[in-house]
């Protein structure tokens, strides 16, 4: 069976239309992870303490999960992202939480890891991602964009 890709058709609204399907599929779950790993890596650090503490082992550290629920405007939806790119994220969330990095770095690195996976999945126009964070504090964030060509670790 051939799959059909988006860059074999020449029609810009049949390719708008498919920048906004990939962007409602992808963008979700780039948030889920990014904002669910504050919770796992506060669980991890009180079980690690804990351990340590009751002189057990600790925990595994957690781990980068490729499937997401996300919620969008008509319910929810389930959401994957392949493990390269969900444990890129991951890594992110957790420098982030740490704060080892800022939030516009976090930002850009994001960006970085979604417009890979467009790239991968043959859509061409890109989309800003994790708006919410840079509507988070509009003082710091006015003016503020995003290059695409953020260096990776």
């Amino acid at each position: 069976m051939k799959r059909h890709s988006p860059k074999a058709t020449t029609s810009p609204e049949l390719l708008n239309s498919y920048a906004c399907a990939w962007r409602c599929a992808v963008e979700p779950i780039l948030t889920c992870c990014l904002c669910r790993q504050p919770k796992k890596t506060e669980l991890y650090e009180a079980e690690y303490i804990a351990a340590l503490a009751a002189n057990k082992r600790p925990p595994d550290p957690p781990v980068a999960n490729c499937y997401q629920l996300a919620k969008i405007a008509d319910g929810y939806i389930y959401t994957y992202l392949p493990p390269k790119h969900a444990e890129a994220v991951f890594r992110i969330a957790t420098a982030y939480q740490t704060e080892k990095i800022s939030r516009h770095v976090a930002i850009e690195k994001t960006q970085v890891v979604a417009d890979a996976v467009w790239e991968e999945l043959g859509v061409i126009q890109k989309f800003q991602v994790l708006q919410f964070l840079i509507d988070e504090n509009d003082e710091s964030a006015s003016g503020f964009s995003l290059s695409t060509d953020a260096t990776k670790d």
